[in-house]
């Protein structure tokens, strides 16, 4: 076997642990492969001395198969990019964000769009109706992926329907599987409405968020109606969840933590426990605020707090088995959307952009859309974006990620708020070490004093 090294896209956890059998061990994770190993203290230590152990034929090949060893040879940056290139470019794959309509019956304070009553003009949503059904019937594509989006897509519930029935049709003649979702704030969504967005438009997956304990949800997200949609949406999910036909649906519930919600996210996830959501079909995100081109400063907690209050919830999450990811379980090649030309965005405007943070946001709508759905050609990909050269400005360090450990699971993150100014680091660089000591205890792993 050529010469081997370990991968510097590793880390070690800073703490020992024993098991039942009284084994000394150390997690490793591969940031190349997003898995962590639990490697005895020997083996470990070699790692970290810039040594493979190779006595151990089996322990070598998992090295290998998870890229903690490496050819000494080998550019472990150059690696990534590659890949990271090749998912960009790939072919037979295209996924279509879109709003079907302009408005949202909610007015959350920190949200960054502009939402306007309207319907989606006839003659976009015609031809959004022709573009999506030209890249099912092409033959170019062995998957079609629609996301629902918004404004509230709900608010566009009969125009989503009418759309989907044709992409379902043209699927089902061609042979092309086609997959959907949706983000909404799910205060519109009914028992009924779920059964008929299955059967008809095959969305399996939704992203719900909840901002909190009920009142504290209700005072962050309001209907403009003057009502409240927290007890309405988990009363939903019970009945889902309960639902035999609603079996491969799931559904991710997300927070979007400020200064105004954090101390009341345990009193939160106690009270989802207690509602029956540790459920294999539920899975918890809890994110920070960020910017859409808006100001969220005074609402933003800093790195430091925010780092120390995520273990919190971690841990609480761990104890009460509710579903959440303590650390990435998958690499990340394509960081988002906007590198590629195979997912487009298009708006309520015709705009069509590369970046889901653009749409109903003014000055994106004004000054930053590719094309417009009226006059692109019907077989043409969307045109390349801002950020199509992504992975150019990591090789270039335009950007300070060529250097950081964390590429192979975080890709960069946003390219976009990279290009505003901002530092957008996933909030596990500034934790991962406490985070992997959440993981060993979640494995019953006694660390040693």
């Amino acid at each position: 076997m050529s010469d081997l090294r370990p991968s510097r896209y590793a880390i070690h956890s800073d703490r020992l642990y024993t098991n039942p059998h009284g084994e000394r061990l150390r997690l490793v994770y591969s940031t190349r492969r997003a898995v962590p190993l639990l490697l005895t203290e020997e083996s470990a230590a070699q790692l970290s001395s810039g040594h493979v152990p190779t006595d151990d034929p089996q322990l070598l090949q998992r090295l290998l198969d998870v890229e903690l060893a490496v050819p000494a040879d080998e550019d472990e940056l150059h690696t990534l990019l590659t890949r990271s290139r090749a998912a960009a470019h790939t072919s037979g794959v295209r996924i279509f964000s879109l709003l079907p309509t302009r408005y949202c019956n909610m007015g959350c304070t920190y949200c960054g769009q502009e939402h306007t009553k309207g319907r989606l003009p006839d003659n976009h949503r015609d031809a959004i109706a022709a573009r999506v059904e030209r890249a099912i019937t092409s033959g170019a594509n062995q998957q079609v992926e629609v996301r629902w989006f918004g404004g509230e897509p709900m608010m566009g519930y009969a125009i989503l329907l009418d759309l989907s029935r044709r992409f379902v049709d043209a699927a089902d003649r061609t042979g092309v599987t086609y997959q959907s979702s949706m983000v909404t704030n799910g205060s519109l969504l009914t028992l009924r409405k779920l059964h008929r967005l299955a059967a008809d438009a095959r969305v399996r997956k939704y992203c719900i968020t909840l901002d909190g304990p009920e009142h504290i949800h209700d005072q962050s997200r309001i209907l403009k109606s003057g009502g409240t949609s927290f007890r309405r949406i988990t009363e939903l999910l019970t009945h889902a969840l309960a639902d035999e036909a609603l079996a491969d649906v799931t559904f991710e519930l997300r927070t979007n933590i400020t200064t105004a919600n954090a101390e009341h996210i345990d009193t939160y996830l106690h009270q989802m426990a207690e509602l029956g959501f540790a459920h294999p079909r539920v899975l918890f995100t809890l994110e920070p605020v960020h910017s859409w081109s808006n100001d969220v400063s005074q609402v933003s907690l800093n790195d430091d707090t925010l780092a120390e209050r995520e273990i919190g919830w971690l841990r609480t999450m761990t104890r009460l088995g509710l579903r959440t990811m303590i650390l990435p379980t998958a690499s990340k090649p394509l960081v988002c959307g906007a590198v590629t030309t195979n997912n487009e965005i298009i708006s309520t405007t015709g705009n069509i952009f590369s970046c889901s943070e653009q749409p109903l946001v003014p000055i994106s709508e004004d000054n930053q859309a590719l094309a417009r759905v009226t006059e692109i050609d019907i077989d043409a990909k969307r045109p390349e974006g801002p950020f199509h050269r992504w992975h150019d400005q990591i090789q270039q360090k335009t950007v300070p990620c060529a250097g950081c450990p964390m590429l192979g699971i975080c890709g960069g993150s946003c390219p976009k708020l990279w290009s505003e100014g901002f530092t957008p680091c996933p909030s596990y660089k500034n934790n991962f070490q406490q985070r992997l000591a959440v993981l060993a205890e979640k494995h019953r792993l006694i660390p040693v004093a």
